[in-house]
């Protein structure tokens, strides 16, 4: 006999939403036996915060 799934269909609905409203293109949803919810996007990971490109970049010393 299997548990039952803690997944609510409003949980996941509130994951989509945020998702979409944050601009990432949802490419499918997975949902695990235990109620994870997993939201597959094409985006791309955020580049790391680097400081000091930032700073070249805006006056002008970028790297080449």
């Amino acid at each position: 006999m299997t548990l039952p799934s803690t997944l609510r269909q409003v949980d996941l609905r509130r994951a989509i939403r945020a998702a979409t409203e944050a601009g990432l293109p949802i490419r499918a949803v997975e949902v695990a036996p235990d109620g994870t919810i997993r939201l597959l996007t094409d985006a791309a990971p955020p580049a790391p915060f680097d400081a000091l490109s930032k700073w070249e970049t805006a006056h002008g010393h970028g790297r080449a």
